[in-house]
């Protein structure tokens, strides 16, 4: 059955989707605590050397908690609007891509719109939409981390890859 999907845009997408996921869990099972177990020395110093700093210095503790709580919002309000910053880093500018490039090829011209550029466009979306999604269940599935926080990476490299196999 796969021998029929040869050559198309779907086994593309099928043959990356496999990588992307292969490579997470690689990356995930065998080359994370490589890392952890090399850069736990070389944490360790720095947080050392840090608290050395700190007790030779003393900070106020109002700015320290002012810094937590700091981050704690950005973290938070990263995580409540992951759909927020997927739609404006990724499809917009995908979308005024698309349709910038096949105005180009087409017509000559920057900006045309006609009915074979936004059928392009609109099944390319919902592509796109289709595997980040899978995607981004496959790392919730298989990653205990925050999922939200990998989901935009997958948007991104799905779009590089589907302007890859449209474009060049």
């Amino acid at each position: 059955m796969i021998e029929t999907f040869y050559g198309t845009f779907t086994f593309a997408l099928v043959l990356s989707s496999l990588a992307i996921l292969i490579g997470l869990l690689l990356f995930n099972f065998i080359l994370m605590p490589v890392i952890k177990i090399l850069l736990n020395p070389v944490f360790n110093i720095g947080f050392s050397i840090f608290e050395l700093i700190n007790k030779i210095f003393p900070k106020k503790e109002k700015v320290e908690k002012s810094e937590e709580h700091k981050e704690n919002i950005i973290s938070i309000k990263l995580k409540k609007n992951y759909l927020k910053i997927i739609t404006i880093v990724v499809f917009i500018p995908f979308i005024i891509f698309l349709a910038h490039t096949n105005s180009m090829l087409l017509h000559s011209k920057i900006l045309v719109l006609n009915g074979y550029i936004l059928l392009d466009i609109f099944f390319s979306v919902i592509g796109l939409l289709i595997y980040g999604i899978a995607i981004t269940l496959l790392l919730k599935i298989f990653t205990n981390d925050d999922y939200k926080l990998y989901s935009p990476i997958a948007f991104i490299i799905m779009s590089m890859i589907i302007i890859n196999d449209k474009f060049f």
